[in-house]
């Protein structure tokens, strides 16, 4: 077991001293809380585009990983960069950099994100009300790390079943829409041709029969 201080180093978001506003005219990209998932990648093209002007320290690369310090514990992998702007993370996010040739991100993201490890992280957190994560308490969390061969298959074969999973859900959806769809065509068919059927069989008035004593 080593701790993720000693695989990588972690650093809190930018620190927001107000809420974060868009500006078409600004000069970075920050991530929030929500676009970080555990089953994808940040969502860097949801990025709000603001004004800034965050030292280069805080500024995102390709691999770091993004953890929510607030509410949820999932973290997500930084798979892609702005061309145009710095990207940055906004506190309470955690932003950890695995150091080259001993873990890496992939694997690190699924460990964070695993059930054991949530577990783990939502039991330290802080807080009452709102679980918060704190710097501190990521640098000491112990991980298993394996050798990078193995961390490689494991984060593959993970990402794998993610993808499963997100087809079954998927087929799921779509056989239930159209069994509803079907059902729904049964009863307005069954409906109309009870009604026709109706209209065909019912009796022809007749009119009182004036016979003549």
């Amino acid at each position: 077991m080593k701790k993720i201080a000693d695989i990588a180093t972690v650093r809190s978001g930018y620190p927001f001293r107000t809420r974060v506003e868009p500006d078409p005219e600004g000069d970075t990209y920050v991530l929030q809380l929500k676009d970080v998932s555990a089953r994808a990648p940040a969502d860097v093209a949801g990025a709000m585009r603001t004004l800034v002007k965050a030292p280069a320290a805080h500024h995102l690369a390709l691999g770091d990983v993004v953890l929510k310090g607030r509410g949820t514990t999932h973290c997500a992998l930084v798979e892609s960069i702005p061309t145009d702007l710095p990207l940055v993370a906004a506190a309470p996010i955690l932003v950890l950099r695995p150091k080259s040739g001993i873990v890496e991100p992939a694997f690190l993201r699924w460990f964070l994100n695993h059930p054991t490890s949530q577990t783990r992280l939502a039991a330290n957190a802080v807080g009452t009300y709102i679980p918060t994560l704190t710097k501190a308490l990521i640098e000491d969390f112990e991980i298993e790390v394996p050798p990078l061969e193995t961390q490689r298959l494991i984060a593959a074969v993970a990402t794998l079943a993610e993808r499963e999973r997100e087809l079954l859900e998927t087929i799921t959806q779509q056989r239930a829409k159209a069994t509803d769809q079907l059902l729904l065509r049964l009863c307005r068919t069954s409906g109309n041709r009870r009604e026709q059927g109706g209209r065909r069989g019912a009796a022809t008035p007749r009119l009182p029969d004036h016979k003549q004593h």
